[in-house]
């Protein structure tokens, strides 16, 4: 029997579907329904609504008061907005797991993934992960959360990954060692793939006895992004000194993560011939193509739900069979070219690993 243990690093929205993923394993999803098409009615709720009804009323009102009433925080409108899309799965014998502990989610003994969740503290920049376990850096600096009395809900716990600049007001928490206060930001100010925290949990595993042996340690990054893409012209020039900072500042969020993924590539793989045996691999999502260009919103259509769909191959499917030497050659430059064939590759190497 082989055993799989997994553990998500993800960072802002990714946390919401990483949480709703690890959620389904745990609890199964609708019956006579896959995971996927599970999470895709998860995800066809009406998220922004919520958020903005707490903004515009409690939230707004509690501007001109002078004292917090933190039921009214516009932040609480997306953890509630997720917790009420779950309800409508209607799953049978299930509490909503958004609304249990956060820290009692993950079991070692079970089979859903653990979910790390990585924050940006306001006051430092650093990167702070909510993680039902300490991650201890090289210089043995623990990066998540500790403090024990502290209780989290789940869909709170991914709403802090997945602080969307003003729209969900930064969180915070006190600390007991010296009653400071934190204020916890979205995670992608920091990193924007989350590959970091995954390595450092690896290097962590690296140290246990019988890596290499009896275990081994194999990276699977998500990324969306248009990675082969030339860079997008300037329409204008005539807001260029107001508009090229913040510009700036996206495109670098955008380019730390297509880094992330070709250091970790070809350093962790690095003196591995078969790219269907590398231990860092990489599945691409494509932002746009066939008429369809995926938005950074709160409410996915049908037809980019779709889109998204089809980009997950069905390994046994003809039609989306792994070309190896097309692969191969991808890797050949010295980059990771995203194409057509790409996932179904990767695809295939997973199932190899599993059969």
């Amino acid at each position: 029997m082989t055993l799989i243990q997994q553990a998500l690093s993800s960072v802002s929205g990714g946390s919401l579907g990483a949480s709703a993923f690890s959620s389904l394993v745990k609890f199964g999803g609708i019956s006579g329904k896959s995971l996927s098409q599970t999470a895709s009615k998860l995800f066809s709720s009406d998220l922004l609504t919520p958020l903005l009804t707490m903004g515009l009323f409690p939230d707004l009102i509690q501007r001109f008061i002078f004292f917090p009433i933190y039921d009214w925080d516009r932040g609480t409108g997306l953890e509630v907005a997720f917790e009420k899309a779950w309800d409508k799965l209607s799953i049978p014998n299930q509490d909503n797991p958004l609304r249990q502990s956060f820290y009692q989610h993950w079991q070692p003994q079970g089979i859903a993934p653990a979910l790390v969740l990585n924050t940006t503290v306001v006051e430092t920049g650093d990167r702070l992960v909510i993680s039902p376990f300490q991650i201890n850096l090289p210089n043995k600096e623990n990066i998540a959360i500790d403090e024990p009395d502290l209780d989290l809900k789940l869909s709170t716990a991914a709403g802090l990954s997945a602080r969307f600049p003003y729209f969900t007001p930064v969180g915070w928490y006190q600390r007991s060692k010296d009653k400071s206060k934190l204020h916890l930001a979205d995670g992608g100010y920091f990193d924007n793939s989350g590959i970091p925290t995954a390595l450092d949990i690896g290097r962590s595993l690296q140290r246990l006895k019988g890596y290499g042996t009896t275990f081994e340690i194999v990276y699977l990054s998500l990324i969306d992004g248009q990675f082969n893409e030339p860079p997008t012209q300037l329409k204008s020039e005539g807001l260029n000194e107001v508009l090229s900072p913040v510009r700036a500042l996206f495109s670098a969020r955008e380019s730390r993560s297509r880094s992330a993924v070709e250091l970790s590539t070809f350093t962790i793989n690095d003196g591995i011939d078969d790219p269907l045996k590398y231990k860092f691999r990489t599945l691409f999502l494509k932002k746009s193509g066939d008429g369809v260009k995926l938005p950074l919103g709160w409410l996915i259509s049908e037809r980019s739900r779709k889109f998204i769909d089809r980009q997950t191959p069905d390994p046994n499917d003809p039609a989306t069979a792994c070309e190896i030497e097309k692969f191969r050659q991808g890797f050949a430059n010295g980059r990771v070219r995203m194409n057509d064939n790409h996932n179904p590759c990767v695809i295939r190497s997973i199932g190899n690993d599993l059969s």
